[in-house]
């Protein structure tokens, strides 16, 4: 349950009286530590309010009700788990968790509740494994001939066949967020800005038009043929991996919630609809 403002106060006065009594300097250096704070004095009144901002946020997140419908997950554990994890994934976009946004660890937050969702609606929504084997094969860019289990499944294999029913927008995202899941190597911001800029001077010194965002404006290319060639010369994968990196750079929020958001209503409308 959340803490109100003022028994928040009393915490921090009884933490700011802790630290300055002589012999508590392990559990100040150890609260320096976990606050993420340099070793030096920090009671001044700028720390107790970065502290007491941080403490005040968790605790309202904690309680926080997940603006995406999950009451209508049946199983106990996995709405917990859903809300659980969308509040862990809000955490990381407005910093409580190690005091800085991380886009990143919010993706993966936000996969694990897609994930979820699609396991929920895999195991839920089709009397057999072989109505799951047709609705793959029939939605997917892969055929597959049988399933061990749901979980078995790839996420990309689950999310590509239930695509069919969210905007291009919305698939691409999650596609994203699913692949800064997955990288293993983190490269410097300069390494990627290089690699954007190396790209897009590419594309530019082919007289691609180009959209504000930097990918290639598909309607300004659609009715003529030599620009539609050129632009078909382009390696498919070489192109995705620039769009992700563009996308990854913007580091858009809203969107990848919004993306869930679709994931489960669509669900939520399935299962009132068939289940």
């Amino acid at each position: 349950m959340a803490q109100n403002k003022d028994q928040l106060k009393k915490l921090l006065l009884f933490i700011k009286r802790l630290i300055e009594e002589p012999g508590n300097e392990d559990f100040a250096n150890g609260l320096r530590k976990l606050l993420n704070i340099p070793n030096q004095s920090f009671v001044n009144s700028t720390q107790l309010s970065d502290i007491e901002k941080y403490l005040g946020l968790d605790y309202k997140l904690d309680s926080a009700s997940p603006d995406i419908d999950y009451t209508f997950v049946k199983e106990p554990f996995v709405k917990d788990q859903l809300t659980s994890d969308y509040r862990e994934m809000l955490r990381y976009r407005y910093g409580v968790r190690s005091h800085k946004v991380d886009f990143s660890e919010f993706c993966r937050y936000a996969i694990l509740q897609v994930e979820q969702l699609l396991n929920y609606f895999y195991q839920n929504g089709f009397e057999s494994e072989e109505e799951v084997v047709s609705y793959i094969n029939e939605n997917s860019f892969i055929t597959i001939e049988k399933i061990d289990s749901i979980k078995s499944l790839s996420l990309a294999v689950k999310l590509s066949a239930f695509s069919k029913n969210l905007e291009r927008k919305q698939s691409e995202c999650l596609d994203f967020a699913r692949e800064v899941r997955n990288e293993q190597s983190h490269r410097s911001a300069k390494e990627e800005l290089d690699k954007i800029k190396a790209f897009r001077e590419r594309l530019l010194n082919m007289g691609l038009p180009l959209t504000k965002e930097g990918e290639v404006y598909r309607n300004g290319i659609k009715d003529n043929n030599i620009l539609l060639s050129k632009f078909k010369t382009i390696d498919k994968s070489a192109y995705w991996k620039y769009r992700f990196q563009l996308w990854h750079l913007r580091e858009p929020f809203d969107d990848v919630v919004e993306a869930i958001y679709a994931v489960a209503k669509q669900i939520k409308t399935e299962q009132l609809n068939k289940w």
